[in-house]
């Protein structure tokens, strides 16, 4: 039993233990203080040796702030659809360029103007000595912003050798950036060539030889690099990177790691690319800038590397990888709604530097990335966010997952024949949706797949920019570069896994200032993750509009029909090509 002493002096005691309890605290809170600071400290005076390797931003620290306490920034930029007041020859005069290049782009290209953002993101690349990171909206005009001023580059050039590589993912995408290399190389002296898979590799090799500008795929040069006679890439200057968000997450048969020991080689022609890094003290036949090469060489000629993609990565593993030359990274995005400006350098430099009327802003940095914002493989980048064409008007359908079906019929319906692009999650369900809606639509309906020709592919796709089909099935193996002038819908079947995917299929419309329409169809529990999806993409919040199946009514047996008999057939389908085996 406690005496009354006893609590008297408990009594006493406690306000003293308090008081001692809440002085430790503080001090604890000071030391963490103090540890912090020194941390940020001792980051920032060894962030210069970082340069060269890592790609970031001026003012990293406005990186670190909750993006509600980010400066607000009035933009007096352009839009991205707005072209400058003066033609493309007089653009390309000004830019000291051959007369026959803004001739081409006039005549076979038929541009008259340039866009403003690519005026802003060429002059940045002809006044930059150093490897160069493009990410701006889909439908930009990425192609022309380095396809010009390294066509202008090698106007000149005395012996052909293979100058410019530009590496893409896919088949579709080289050929188009061919196309669009034919028509600037046009009465030069210089010569494009295609080498892609699903084509004569004894053709190519031929061809791969006597070129001036390669366009490629990494596993068709790959091919090249190991079985053709006279290949070489010792006299390379350019290295482009289309779409290098994708090239560098599929990493396959070692494709940088061949281009670079083929690229970076000794005066003996042995490579000096080992393990991811140059050697030390190697008597390069390439100038490279960074702490992993022991000397600069200016008199040798330098390779200039260009990534570009809608969804450029920031993550330090895999740009490290690179050993990118004094890089310069260029990022052109909108914020609709909240006027925010992107992370970058200071309000003095940001009003120069705006490129959109809506805070769309380059950011230009040499330092050190904050290696806690380090995302891998497709993850999202928080920080940087995504941007869409400000012509393209988004839509979202809610239905119950036994309604898709009618849905789609119903979004296909008020298209009236317009060409669109419906994407389905996978290369079977592709597959499945394809053979319902040709069954209930008839010719008007085909279907892309990894399993078809290159020549089939390419005639599907012109019917469908021809307005001779209106609805193409696809998987995202179509979701990135492709570029139809006629093109009015995207419908988004399935919802993409992640907001780079979505940020490319929606892209495919809307392009260069064309007004285009997106569709996603939604089931009430993918709301949510549509909605944390959308919240990283700089754009109007989209339209809901509702399933209506009156609309539909008159053909809903019919529907119902087409879906029995798809599900008999792809049964068929799959049994043949068991029996098969």
């Amino acid at each position: 039993m406690v005496s009354r002493s006893q609590r008297r002096r408990r009594a006493r005691a406690e306000p003293e233990d308090a008081a001692e309890a809440a002085e430790a605290a503080r001090q604890k809170r000071e030391e963490a203080r103090k540890l912090r600071e020194a941390a940020l400290a001792k980051a920032e005076a060894n962030a210069d040796l970082l340069k060269a390797q890592l790609l970031v931003p001026e003012g990293v620290s406005e990186l670190k702030r909750p993006a509600h306490k980010r400066r607000k920034v009035q933009s007096r930029g352009v839009s991205n659809a707005t072209h400058v007041d003066a033609t493309v020859e007089e653009q390309c005069e000004q830019w000291g360029m051959n007369a026959q290049l803004g001739e081409n782009l006039r005549s076979l290209l038929k541009i008259e103007r340039f866009f403003a953002i690519q005026v802003r993101a060429i002059s940045k690349f002809l006044a930059s000595s150093g490897d160069l990171c493009i990410s701006a909206p889909t439908g930009s005009g990425k192609t022309l912003i380095f396809a010009v001023p390294i066509v202008a580059s090698l106007a000149n050039r005395v012996v052909q050798r293979v100058r410019a590589l530009i590496l893409l993912p896919t088949r579709e995408l080289a050929l188009q950036c061919r196309s669009v290399l034919d028509a600037l190389c046009t009465d030069t002296k210089l010569v494009v060539a295609c080498s892609i898979g699903q084509t004569s590799f004894e053709q190519a090799e031929t061809a791969v030889c006597a070129c001036d500008i390669l366009v490629c795929t990494p596993g068709r040069l790959v091919d090249h690099l190991k079985l053709t006679t006279g290949f070489t890439l010792e006299h390379l200057n350019f290295f482009v990177m289309d779409e290098a968000d994708r090239l560098l997450s599929q990493r396959y048969q070692g494709w940088l790691e061949k281009i670079y020991e083929a690229t970076f080689s000794d005066k003996t022609g042995h490579a000096v690319w080992d393990g991811g890094r140059l050697k030390l003290h190697a008597s390069s036949a390439r100038s490279q800038f960074g702490n992993n090469v022991a000397s600069h060489r200016f008199d040798e000629p330098v390779l200039r590397r260009v990534l570009c993609s809608a969804t450029l990565t920031r993550d330090p593993a895999q740009l490290a990888a690179l050993n990118l030359r004094r890089p310069i990274y260029v990022t052109l995005h909108v914020s609709h709604n909240t006027g925010e400006a992107a992370p970058g350098p200071d309000a003095a430099a940001l009003e120069d530097q705006t490129l959109n009327k809506e805070s769309q802003q380059e950011e230009v940095g040499n330092g050190a990335l904050d290696t806690a914002r380090a995302q891998s493989g497709e993850d999202e980048d928080p920080i940087q966010g995504f941007a869409l064409p400000e012509s393209l008007k988004d839509h979202i359908l809610v239905c119950k997952s036994q309604q898709k079906p009618l849905a789609l019929v119903q979004l296909i319906i008020s298209f009236e024949g317009a060409p669109s692009l419906v994407f389905a999650a996978s290369v079977e369900a592709t597959h499945r949706l394809a053979v319902f809606l040709k069954l209930l639509l008839g010719e008007s309906v085909a279907e892309i797949s990894s399993s078809q020709s290159q020549k089939k592919r390419s005639n599907i796709l012109s019917r469908l920019n021809d307005g001779k089909i209106s609805t193409v099935i696809v998987s995202d193996v179509m979701a990135r570069g492709i570029d139809l002038d006629n093109l009015r819908n995207v419908v988004n079947y399935d919802i993409p896994g992640h907001t780079k995917a979505y940020v490319h299929r929606v892209g495919r419309v809307a392009r260069a200032g064309r007004v285009g329409r997106s569709f996603t169809i939604l089931q009430p529990k993918e709301v949510r993750s549509y909605k944390r999806m959308r919240a990283q993409i700089h754009h109007q919040t989209p339209t809901e509009i509702h399933f209506d199946e009156a609309l539909i009514q008159e053909s809903l047996e019919e529907i119902q029909s087409s879906l029995e008999q798809m599900k008999t057939q792809v049964k068929e389908e799959a049994r043949a090509k068991r029996r098969g085996r």
